[in-house]
């Protein structure tokens, strides 16, 4: 188990992503199924990738 310090306004422990592209992947799919549009960036908690309503 790993430790994961970024947690969301509710608590809740926010999807970590190790890589961009891997955060791109994600974004594309949660877009094309109708999600709100997303914003990739990179955590200066953790250094992984997170994604977010724009």
């Amino acid at each position: 188990m790993f430790y994961n310090p970024c947690t969301d306004s509710y608590g809740n422990f926010k999807k970590r992503y190790s890589t961009y592209e891997h955060a791109m992947e994600v974004k594309r799919h949660q877009e094309s199924c109708g999600a709100h549009t997303l914003r990739i960036y990179r955590c200066p908690n953790c250094g992984y990738y997170h994604l977010t309503h724009t």
